[in-house]
């Protein structure tokens, strides 16, 4: 039986005359609203979806102006389609790591929410979701496990644009493909605000998840991280400083594509993958700074990859070098610096051991310099090419 929702005293929205006076909201779950302006849902099981706001039947809460905070409670299974849809009012929504899947538009149009938590067992999050949250300032990433975003998702289309920006806290080990990239043809327009991102023990960074921020100035990738996927930072044309962990393996075509006033660049990864070839991974690095980007490949850095700095096929997408420091590599893959026509010397470190095929093939080097001559004799090169 349906359990009426008891005497409600505060504000109402008048857009809604006619509305759902039950406080049911699943087959085992209720809702509750308490002084302080929490309605929080709670029971097992999944909640009802709900229609859009051509519904003349609502969610009971839907004309409550007094709402400011959202618990979805220990035990339920999903928020529903539309549960809270053009809610005003809302600052905070805390979603409960029992919580499988969010629906479409659960909080669209939440104008005034600034804090969300997403618990750790969210696998699946609808479109629009959290589309046109203006005001978000925080989110509090617990979920590990959601599904990769399509690549025309709208999920958090607008968010933060009317506040000073988001704050992102990773907690969990997965950042799906598209994270916060909604495709348009003018999608600079409907990206959300993103100013600061703490990746915390992240392990994958999906492709396209940041591309085109252009509140980034820095990019730190902590040691936690193996996988940064696919344009992942691409055309992040504000960011100056990139810092690469240790334990980077994989790195997607086009992820910092586009980073043109790019001036630092710690290369700490030790051991990562080749890159295709005509690749477009660091394209334009540094390219449009007066002098160009200082490399620093640190202590555990062994590897530099195959076709590291090719860039494409021809000389102006490759990264304007102001220097290089190889520091301890042991192998420079095969045509890492083809078309680099910025490169015009190289030290060689004593650690080296390998020289691949085309190595420098094409590119502007006329000096090489090398400190231990004992150690440079004894370098394996792949073919005579690599010399």
């Amino acid at each position: 039986d349906s359990i009426a929702m008891p005497e409600y005293t505060g504000k109402y929205n008048p857009v809604y005359p006619v509305w759902h006076s039950d406080r049911v909201c699943g087959d085992n779950l209720i809702s509750t609203f308490s002084d302080d302006g929490t309605l929080t849902i709670s029971g097992t099981g999944p909640m009802y979806d709900y229609q859009n706001l051509d519904s003349f039947t609502p969610a009971a809460w839907w004309r409550m102006l007094d709402v400011k905070k959202v618990v979805i409670g220990d035990g339920v299974k999903s928020v529903g389609e539309n549960a809270f849809n053009n809610m005003y009012g809302i600052t905070s929504v805390v979603i409960s790591d029992s919580v499988q899947s969010i629906g479409e538009y659960a909080f669209y149009y939440c104008p005034d929410l600034k804090e969300i938590t997403i618990g750790q067992d969210v696998c699946s999050i609808g479109n629009y979701a959290f589309a046109k949250t203006y005001a978000l300032e925080k989110i509090n990433w617990v979920a590990d496990c959601v599904a990769d975003f399509p690549s025309d998702n709208h999920i958090f289309e607008y968010s933060g644009q009317k506040g000073n920006g988001i704050e992102i806290v990773f907690t969990g080990g997965n950042i799906p493909n598209n994270l916060f990239f909604p495709v348009k043809d003018k999608y600079e327009a409907y990206l959300p605000f993103v100013k600061s991102v703490d990746f915390g023990s992240v392990t994958r960074i999906g492709g396209a998840s940041f591309r085109g921020n252009k509140q980034f100035t820095e990019i730190v990738i902590p040691d936690s991280v193996e996988v940064i996927g696919f344009s992942a930072f691409a055309n992040c044309s504000n960011v100056k400083e990139l810092t690469l962990g240790k334990n980077i393996t994989e790195i997607g075509n086009s992820a910092f594509y586009g980073l043109t006033l790019l001036e630092k660049f710690y290369w700490n990864s030790a051991d990562v993958a080749d890159f295709e070839y005509e690749n477009t991974v660091f394209y334009r690095a540094g390219r449009d700074t007066e002098e160009g980007v200082e490399i620093v490949f640190g202590n555990g850095a062994k590897t530099l990859p195959a076709y590291a700095f090719m860039s494409g096929s021809y000389y102006p997408s490759t990264p304007k070098f102001k220097s290089l420091d190889l520091g301890v590599v042991e192998r420079i893959g095969k045509g890492a610096f083809i078309y680099c026509n910025t490169l015009t010397s190289l030290e060689m470190p004593s650690t080296l051991k390998k020289i691949e095929g085309y190595a420098f093939n094409s590119s502007s080097i006329s000096e090489i310099h090398i400190n231990d001559l004992a150690s440079w004799c004894k370098i394996e090169f792949e073919s005579k090419e690599a010399s």
